[in-house]
């Protein structure tokens, strides 16, 4: 933990606004800023999300009992990590679509049916009314489908999606950009939700041991987005392409929903 230069106020009596300070804010590139002056480090130069930020995406957002919930899912296949994020969807002042993650359920080793389980004893899961999930659940690989057990177990439809990568990166940056209008992005997350914010860069992964960043970037030779530490951010695009669609050019998504219960 660091403390801002510019709260030894001996040194700079006008603390953020000192004119050497902001003199220096003037110089510096952001990042430069807040890794010299702020005690904030520099994230990694490749992270793909360079958009985000804590302080402007990320506090206390917390579930709104009575509306409608979704549930975006990347099952991460045992052992890997397997991620929901519990999305709210409300409006800003100029009627645009505002994101909300609530909740988030981000853990390595459960099945399916346990993450059920895990669901079915939060306080939202009433308000639960669909979600999305890749287009992977529909598979049997020596198991029952991941989205044929959530139809069956915890009655819930899920949209099947077959995401591109870099279009479900430019669908979620559109709601990370600030709005020059609002001064605020379309996009925000509730502190509870750590596995999504460490893939952003935002703090150390909660699953690691011992903790440690684990921050979805680009491969510095080929460019490509890496293989790795997208579990969350995937549920995301699957659920904001579910949702809102693609950003550009007109795809085709293959969507199914799951109601195949007995």
């Amino acid at each position: 933990f660091s403390l801002p230069t510019w709260s030894n106020l001996i040194s700079f009596p006008g603390g953020f606004d000192d004119p050497r300070i902001q003199a220096e804010k003037t110089r510096l590139t952001e990042d430069e800023f807040n890794e010299k002056y702020g005690g904030i480090p520099s994230p990694p130069s490749d992270r793909i999300f360079k958009e985000f930020r804590v302080d402007i995406h990320c506090g206390t957002y917390p579930y709104e009992e009575g509306k409608d919930v979704f549930l975006w899912i990347d099952p991460g296949y045992r052992p890997g990590i397997y991620a929901v994020e519990v999305a709210q969807i409300g409006k800003d002042e100029l009627g645009d679509d505002v994101v909300y993650i609530r909740d988030e359920i981000f853990i390595q080793g459960y099945t399916t049916e346990d993450i059920i389980d895990v669901c079915e004893k939060k306080a939202w899961w009433k308000d639960v009314k669909g979600g999305a999930v890749d287009i992977a659940a529909r598979q049997h690989q020596a198991m029952p489908a991941v989205a044929d057990v959530w139809a069956q177990k915890a009655k819930l439809p899920l949209a099947t999606m077959k995401i591109e990568i870099e279009e479900g990166i430019e669908r979620l940056k559109t709601f990370l950009k600030v709005n020059p209008i609002t001064s605020k992005p379309n996009f925000f997350i509730d502190l509870k939700a750590q596995g999504l914010i460490s893939e952003f860069g935002g703090c150390l992964n909660p699953i690691l041991t011992p903790p440690q960043q684990a921050i979805w970037k680009r491969d510095k030779l080929t460019g490509k987005p890496e293989e790795r530490h997208e579990h969350a951010i995937k549920a995301v695009f699957y659920g904001l392409v579910n949702k809102f669609g693609y950003t550009r050019r007109t795809f085709v998504v293959r969507q199914r929903s799951y109601l195949q219960w007995k």
